[in-house]
């Protein structure tokens, strides 16, 4: 028997995950975004059953929590001032994006409004896919049929396969060297990574 409940916190953490993300790259960050990111990362590793100590995602996971609980004595008017600043060296000040955007996208926007998602931002950026990932991660969480559970699920995963996998070890590493040392997009970046490479083995279990 299907365990929809349990398909629809797992959706619900994605969702979580994959609209923190996209934020995180759309904007600056300020303490509440880090601390909900490493609360929506904590729940969502602890409902997959096995991940080993050295996995990408953990590593990434517990950097971004030391930073976390590192800055909670200091002025948080000051830490985010400083995140503001991290934010603007490594992305563009006019369009809010690192310059890369992502091959392959010519017909993202067909994509975007088939699934009835509307693009706020540039539609072949990172933050973008992302928050269309989000967008369906909600939409799959409201679902009660296996079949159209299954449907959703082979379209992220498609979508994953087809638009943003073949290039997401480019823009991470140009993200990580984009970030200054222990800069917390370094972080960031080692959590995208990780994650997709765990989100996408998770998707192929439906």
């Amino acid at each position: 028997m299907i365990d929809f409940q349990a398909i629809k916190l797992l959706m619900a953490g994605r969702a979580g995950v994959y609209g923190l993300l996209a934020d995180s790259l759309s904007e600056p960050m300020d303490v509440t975004d880090v601390y909900n990111l490493c609360k929506y990362l904590y729940d969502l590793t602890e409902s997959v059953e096995v991940i080993d100590e050295e996995e990408e995602i953990l590593q990434g996971f517990k950097g971004l929590a030391l930073w976390h609980k590192n800055t909670e004595e200091i002025d948080q008017n000051w830490v985010n001032s400083k995140l503001k600043e991290e934010f603007y060296t490594i992305f563009d000040k006019n369009t809010g994006q690192i310059s890369i955007l992502f091959p392959n996208t010519e017909n993202i926007n067909d994509i975007y409004l088939k699934n009835s998602y509307n693009s706020g931002y540039n539609p072949a950026g990172l933050n973008e896919m992302f928050s269309f990932i989000s967008h369906l991660c909600i939409e799959t969480a409201k679902l009660d049929n296996i079949e159209n559970v299954k449907e959703y699920t082979k379209l992220q995963l498609e979508f994953l396969n087809n638009h943003i996998m073949p290039y997401i070890s480019a823009f991470c590493e140009a993200l990580y060297e984009a970030s200054p040392n222990y800069g917390i997009y370094q972080y960031i970046a080692t959590i995208i990574h990780g994650f997709l490479m765990i989100d996408i083995a998770t998707l192929k279990y439906f």
